[in-house]
């Protein structure tokens, strides 16, 4: 059986995951925004993706107290070769991306957990666990540090 036979005798298992994830994800990106006196508001949207088919996934926006958004964050994929998901977080000025990744199916980078990482495309492409701090950091370079409470 080939690898793309598999997932999509897996695709249902791999969205809920995916899903499951999100939901974690946003969970803990309200705890941590909230911290800061923002607010956030969450929709869904609909994905397409060839193996998985559509579905409808959550959706997140960081809003200043004075209802200024600062970011999107938006689900792209929970298929993707090397990771599993990949949201994407987008401000007035840019984006940036997370990927779902695990320490068992990665081999360029020094991955110790299941989580959300940030890939840092520099020379060095570093990879950094997604925290408050490195969230905070990638609202303030989507918005060019124009944050304004």
């Amino acid at each position: 059986m080939t690898f793309l036979e598999e997932a999509r005798e897996q695709s249902e298992q791999i969205k809920q995951t995916f899903l499951a994830r999100l939901n974690q994800l946003f969970a803990d990106i309200q705890v941590w925004v909230t911290a800061e006196g923002w607010y956030t508001e969450q929709n869904e949207i609909e994905i397409t993706e060839k193996i998985i088919g559509n579905y409808v996934a959550p959706a997140l926006s960081i809003l200043t107290p004075k209802q200024q958004k600062l970011v999107d964050i938006i689900p792209t994929c929970a298929f993707v070769i090397v990771a599993d998901g990949v949201v994407k977080i987008s401000g007035e000025m840019g984006q940036q991306i997370l990927v779902y990744l695990r320490p068992s199916e990665q081999t360029i980078y020094n991955i110790y957990a299941d989580n959300w990482y940030w890939i840092e495309y520099t020379r060095d492409n570093q990879v950094h666990l997604l925290t408050k701090d490195i969230l905070l950091k990638l609202i303030g370079i989507v918005n060019e540090n124009k944050i304004q409470n």
